[in-house]
């Protein structure tokens, strides 16, 4: 039986990624699935939470190079919240490539 061709990976090796929901398994999933397919993309992770010691040790361990993956605490109820939030990865990174 022949393998499965496997779908080409989507993720630009620059882009700007966001990702709701903290770090639970999906988040954390996705994450380190960009992370582990670019050269420089950068994920940016949301949670309701506040980034305990617990959850930045979770974070860092899932990037080996410092400063592609970050956290920010952001209600996603909260429109004003999120509006901004978009607005600065915007004007910090100048793209926004998928949430």
């Amino acid at each position: 039986a022949a393998e499965a061709e496997k779908a080409p990976i989507a993720f630009k090796d620059d882009g700007v990624y966001l990702i709701t929901g903290g770090l639970g398994g999906l988040g954390v999933l996705f994450a380190k699935e960009i992370l582990d397919h670019t050269r420089e993309a950068r994920v940016m992770l949301t949670g309701r939470s506040a980034l305990s010691a617990d959850k930045q040790a979770r974070l860092d361990g899932l990037s080996a190079q410092a400063g592609r993956l970050s956290y920010r605490q952001l209600d996603l109820g909260d429109l004003d919240q999120v509006q901004q939030l978009i607005a600065a990865i915007r004007d910090e990174y100048g793209q926004l490539n998928g949430i």
